[in-house]
Parts: structure tokens; C-alpha cells; sequence
């Protein structure tokens, strides 16, 4: 027994030291690869983020540089011209003359003399200015150390002819919000000013934010990455825009060691069936049969192999052996038992996990839901048929397909929007619980021909009791109701509404973010980025593009008579009037105050541009219906278009608008194209 000891502690070494080699250079080799992927995603991702953040550094300095010298030319040419009106200039005349710029993105307007004292002082916040403001370069940096606010400013001279009235200058508030509003997923914006935090987009006592040197580094588990870019030219380059990163591993530490066991599971059997024959090999050492049981208890071994074995001693005679192996075949039984189970929930772990991760994805609500889908079609064990689907809740007690996978065109018109209680998964919603069947039961509303006997699984999605949606599964005819399965269905959908909710949050902050909060159109933000977007369009396909500006006319004498709710209330019916004249594929967006904007791709020619602005010009010109008062306006509109009047953004914004004050200096209420002398090709419109 001695001997055939040291051959069973023999083959357990090899088998041990194999095995512990696998999962050792296993995880060692996971780990790395992972971080290896990690680290070639984020050198890319970070030179986007360099190159993203450097052109909007760039987009931001040209509109606020842009704004400054219109309000400048808007002030002296319509305002103070006359020596008398600069010197009587007061704080109220001065916010009467630009109550149509939006405030909330410049709260500090100042005019300047000539002399840099500061003549007028029109501020939405408190601060702290000094009598006189230094005017030495166009721009610069203002931080009041009082109140702990950073200002980025822009200045333009104001002329009367050839006199010299003073200068304006705009100051923009670098604070949280800011960086907030410009911060992408996943990424935090802060800025430092004379290497001192001033601003971050979560705010500069966010618990979590990591403060390092550029590059990257791990901490918690979290990749960090920083690079810092310079904000302003030269001796101005005081300040600094830092870009930090987070990246978060697909798999944690802790579940690439939990693999270790399926990793086990799988290249056990191989090496035991080689022990096996080893052992089968030394005399059939049979003896051993015991001992090797043991082992197969603490290292859960099980391969066809060993069965067979066991019913070769098992069936030769009834002795002690015989008994042994009728021992060895209840073990592995019960193991076969253990493994499945650890597995299963091994897999659960890992389709849980995957969803979790789905959801802080910088994804539309609606394509995390098509990914998470096709995540609980493919769990291995569930027997579900490859196809079902998912619905939100919309509100009206109806609910509305969002995410599909393999339905035929009926289902997909009969069921794109089901009340509740309809079919089974209008009960599910209805009821608040989960719909199970096997077959096409009375319960289906939904039938046609050529329909196969199926059965569903129909869980409703609740978060905190509140319902979101209802996840449909289907199942084979016949199929035998597993409430393990049902168990774990109910995890999957608690999942889906954590999923859900913060889709819906991310959405809903994303449109905040872009769109105009009166009117729901685009604002200046989204504008630029889709007039970026078509300009790249309209270059590949070598077509005409026309960018347009459009300032309402006498707008400001319905505002001051009739209030700001009436004001609003006929800035909505414009956007609507104006809406229903384009097309599909054409932007309306609301600048600020009276101003739009508009973005006609693919347009043809000039003269296309020119009869859809004149539509608008027409439709405007009729009166409104204003809480019970008719109100009569008119538009200027100026148009630019791409190629012919510019191949940048900016260049097109620019000459549309100049072309727009032609329309105001001719008698408002007209279109005009923009032309290097200043012309009106179009004609205001009579």
C-alpha cells in the first residue's frame, strides 16, 4: 500500500501542479489582456477627447468673440451714437438694449471708457470689479477672489463714425455648470487658474474625483486618465482645461478569479482521463480506487472516463471493490448535481453583470434595451425560442415596443402599441405579475394564419412598484413551468429597471442639454454641432447647403405690451408655423431671444433657398392669435450658403447674419442672400 500510495500522491502532484499552472497563468494572462485592452481603447479615445475638447475650446472663444463684436456694432450704431446717450448711459438702459441676449450665458456686461473706467456694470451675480478694468489685450481672464468665481472675457471697442465711445465687454462664468454642461459620459471636466482648482464639472468637493498629473493610473479598480490643455494664447494661458477619464474593466478582479472553477471544471476532465490511462497503465492499480474517490471529492473531477471505470469494477464481481465503485458513482453523481448549479449560477452572474454594464453606456435608451435583449436571449440555460421583446410603459396606460428580436411583420404591426390587459402582455402589465404559458391559450389576443403553438414568459418591469415596461419571452409548446427560471427572470427585469430609469434620466439631461427649454428646439449648443454635421454631408456628396438667420420682427413691442407670457406664448406659435414649411431633413433652431436659425441641406440652388424663406416670411406675416389678442409681425431673414459663401461654420454663420441686417437696414420683413458688397439679391419681400 505504501508503493500504491506514492503512485496516488504522485499523479495528485502532477494533476495539482498542472492545474494550479492553468488557472494561475489563466488569470495572470486575463487580467493583463484586459488591461492591455484597456489601455490601447483609452490612448485612442484620449487623443478624441484632445482633439474634441480643443476644437470646442476654439468654437467657444470664436462665438463669444463673435457675440461681443455684434453687441458692440448693435449698441453703437443703434443706441449711443450720440454723445448725449453714451454719457446719460445707465444700468437700465443698458438692459433694456440687450434684453434679447441670453443672460444666463453671460451674467457680467460691461462698458468701459475709453479712459478703462468702468461706466456701467450689468450683472446677474454678485462681484467684485475694481474701478478701473484693464483692457490690454481683446480677451483675457478675470477671477474674483472674493466670491471664488473665474470669468473668461471678451471685449470689442465701440466706434461712432470716427470717435471712439469706449469699449463692451462680456464676461463668461468658467464655473460647475459650464464644465458640467460640456462634459461627456464617463468623463469629468475641472480647471485649474494659476494652479488652482476654479471649477469641475461635478463640482470642486465631489467626494470621487481623482486629482493626479497627466497620464493615467489604476485606483479602485478604475482606470484614470488626465491630460490638461491650455485655455487662451500666450501670456493669457493662464488657465487650463483638464480632462479626466474613468474606464471601467469588463470584468472585475474578483470575477476573473470566480472563473478559476469553470476553468477547473473544464480541463479537469481532460487530465483526469489522462490519469486515468497513467494509472490504468501501472498495472491497473484498482487498489486505488478509494483514494482516488477522495480526490474526485475535494477536486470535483468527473469525465466519461472514470464512469466507465467504475462500471467495469463495479460489474466483475461483488467484492469490496465492487462496493467502492458503487460509493465512487453516488460522488460523482452528486457532483455532476454541484457542478450544474455552480455553473448556472456562474452564468447568471455573468448575464447580470453584462446588463449592469449596458446601462452606464453612452447609448440611446432604446439600443441598450436591443443589446440587453439579445444578452437574455443568449443565457445558455434558459430554454426560451431566440425571439421576444420589450415594451415601455408610455404613460396612457399603453404600452410601446421598443427593442425586438426575430418577430414576423404581423406581430410587429399588431403589437407596436397594446393597451393594458391585451394579450398577455398588457395582463402582465396590468396585473403586476408575471404571465406564464405553455400554449396558445384563450389569453392571447393576438392570432393569424400560420401561427406556431408557442408559449411566453411576460414579466413586468417595476421599479420601487412603479411600472416601466413588460419583458416578453418566448418558449417552446408544451414547455414545463421552471420556477427557477421564473426566479431568475424576475432578477433579469429588476435589472432592466435600473437599466431603464437611468436611460430615461440620461435622455431626458442629453435633450435638457441641447434643446431650447421653451419651444423644444434645438439651442446654439446642438445647432453648431448639426450644422458641423451637414457641412461634413453636404462636402462628401458635393451638394448645396443654405444656413439662414432669422430675427422676428417687432417682436420686442408684443413683448413689452403684452408681457412675457404672451411673449413666450407667440415665440411657440412661430416655431410652429415655421416648422410646418420645412422639410423633414431641414433644422429650425432658437439662437436666443427673438433669433432662430436654419439649416437647409441638400437645398439645389439659391433660388430653392430663397422660396422657403419667403414661405416662412409669408406664414410670419400673418397675424397671431395671442391670448385673445391678434398680434401682427414680420421676419429678416438673411441666408448664406455653402460652398459659395463659405466652407467653415463660422463663415456661414457670419455672412448669414450680415446678409440679415441688410433685410433690417432695407425695411425689415424680406430675404436677403449674402453678397461681398452687401447687396440685397433677394429683395425684402412687399
Amino acid at each position: 500500500m505504501t508503493h500504491k500510495s506514492g503512485l496516488l500522491r504522485q499523479a495528485t502532484r502532477r494533476v495539482s501542479a498542472v492545474l494550479l499552472a492553468a488557472l494561475a497563468v489563466v488569470s495572470v494572462l486575463a487580467v493583463q489582456l484586459q488591461r492591455s485592452a484597456m489601455d490601447h481603447a483609452s490612448a485612442t479615445l484620449i487623443a478624441d477627447l484632445q482633439h474634441h475638447y480643443s476644437e470646442k475650446i476654439q468654437r467657444l472663444e470664436q462665438e463669444w468673440r463673435l457675440t461681443t463684436a455684434r453687441l458692440a456694432t448693435h449698441l453703437a450704431n443703434e443706441h449711443y451714437s450720440r454723445e448725449q446717450a453714451w454719457h446719460g448711459l445707465t444700468v437700465t438702459d443698458l438692459a433694456t438694449d440687450l434684453a434679447f441676449l441670453d443672460r444666463s450665458q453671460f451674467p457680467v456686461i460691461l462698458v468701459v471708457g475709453t479712459d478703462q473706467k468702468i461706466l456701467v456694470t450689468l450683472s446677474n451675480l454678485a462681484i467684485n470689479l475694481p474701478d478701473r478694468f484693464a483692457l490690454a489685450d481683446a480677451s483675457g481672464w478675470y477671477f474674483d477672489a472674493e466670491n471664488g468665481r473665474l470669468f473668461r472675457w471678451h471685449a470689442q471697442s465701440m466706434q461712432a463714425g470716427n470717435r471712439t465711445l469706449g469699449s463692451l465687454v462680456l464676461l463668461v462664468a468658467v464655473d460647475n455648470g459650464l464644465l458640467f454642461l460640456h462634459a461627456l459620459p464617463r468623463t469629468d471636466l475641472l480647471l485649474q487658474w494659476q494652479d488652482q482648482l476654479v471649477a469641475a464639472s461635478r463640482g470642486t468637493n465631489h467626494p470621487e474625483r481623482v486629482i493626479m498629473a497627466d497620464g493615467h493610473t489604476w485606483l479602485g479598480g478604475l482606470r484614470h486618465t488626465q491630460i490638461s490643455l491650455p485655455w487662451g494664447t500666450g501670456q493669457d494661458q493662464t488657465a487650463h482645461w483638464v480632462i479626466q477619464h474613468h474606464a471601467t474593466p469588463l470584468f472585475s478582479l474578483r470575477e476573473i478569479l470566480l472563473a478559476g472553477p469553470v476553468t477547473l471544471l473544464v480541463l479537469a476532465p481532460l487530465f483526469w482521463w489522462s490519469l486515468g490511462g497513467w494509472v490504468a497503465r501501472l498495472a491497473q492499480r484498482i487498489t486505488l480506487l478509494k483514494e482516488v474517490s477522495q480526490t474526485f471529492g475535494t477536486r470535483h473531477a468527473i469525465s466519461d472516463a472514470v464512469h466507465a471505470r467504475l462500471a467495469v469494477v463495479k460489474n466483475s464481481s461483488r467484492d469490496e471493490m465492487s462496493d467502492v465503485a458503487e460509493a465512487m458513482e453516488q460522488l460523482v453523481n452528486r457532483l455532476n448535481g454541484l457542478a450544474d448549479r455552480d455553473l448556472r449560477a456562474y452564468v447568471n452572474r455573468i448575464a447580470i453583470s453584462a446588463l449592469l454594464e449596458i446601462g452606464i453606456e453612452p447609448l440611446a435608451l432604446h439600443r441598450k434595451l436591443e443589446v440587453a435583449l439579445e444578452i437574455i436571449l443568449t443565457v445558455p440555460w434558459l430554454a426560451m425560442q431566440y425571439k421576444g421583446s420589450i415594451f415601455l410603459v408610455t404613460g396612457d396606460e399603453q404600452l410601446e415596443m421598443v427593442a425586438q428580436k426575430n418577430l414576423n411583420n404581423h406581430l410587429l404591426r399588431t403589437c407596436e402599441r397594446i393597451p393594458y390587459g391585451f394579450c398577455l402582455c398588457g395582463k402582465a402589465a396590468q396585473q403586476r405579475q408575471i404571465v406564464f404559458a405553455n400554449a396558445l391559450d384563450e389569453r392571447h389576443d393576438v392570432t393569424f394564419d400560420g401561427i406556431r403553438e408557442h408559449g411566453h414568459y411576460c414579466i413586468p418591469i417595476l421599479l420601487q412598484d412603479k411600472l416601466l415596461g413588460v419583458l416578453n419571452l418566448y418558449v417552446d409548446h408544451g414547455h414545463r413551468y421552471d420556477p427557477e427560471e421564473e426566479a431568475f427572470l424576475t432578477s433579469i427585469a429588476n435589472t432592466l429597471a435600473g437599466v431603464i430609469d437611468r436611460g430615461l434620466a440620461d435622455d431626458r439631461i442629453r435633450h435638457m442639454a441641447s434643446h431650447d427649454a421653451l419651444t423644444g428646439l434645438p439651442n446654439r449648443l446642438l445647432f453648431h454641432e448639426l450644422l458641423n454635421q451637414e457641412v461634413r454631408r453636404a462636402t462628401r456628396y458635393q451638394q448645396t447647403l443654405a444656413v439662414g438667420f432669422v430675427d422676428l420682427d417687432h417682436f420686442k413691442a408684443v413683448n413689452d405690451t403684452l408681457g412675457h407670457e404672451a411673449g413666450d406664448l407667440l415665440l411657440k406659435a412661430v416655431s410652429t408655423r415655421v416648422r410646418q414649411q420645412l422639410r423633414d431633413s431641414d433644422t429650425l433652431a432658437r439662437m436666443g431671444g427673438d433669433e432662430f436659425a436654419l439649416i437647409l441641406p441638400a437645398i439645389g440652388d439659391r433660388d430653392n433657398a430663397i422660396a422657403v424663406c419667403n414661405k416662412i416670411v409669408q406664414t410670419l406675416s400673418e397675424p397671431f392669435l395671442i391670448q385673445d389678442n391678434a398680434c401682427q409681425i414680420g421676419a429678416s431673414i438673411g441666408l448664406s450658403l455653402f460652398p459659395a459663401h463659405g466652407q467653415e461654420v463660422d463663415t456661414l454663420l457670419q455672412t448669414a447674419d450680415q446678409a440679415m441686417y441688410v433685410v433690417k437696414k432695407g425695411g425689415r420683413n424680406g430675404v436677403a442672400v449674402y453678397t461681398e458688397e452687401g447687396q440685397d439679391p433677394a429683395g425684402p419681400l412687399q
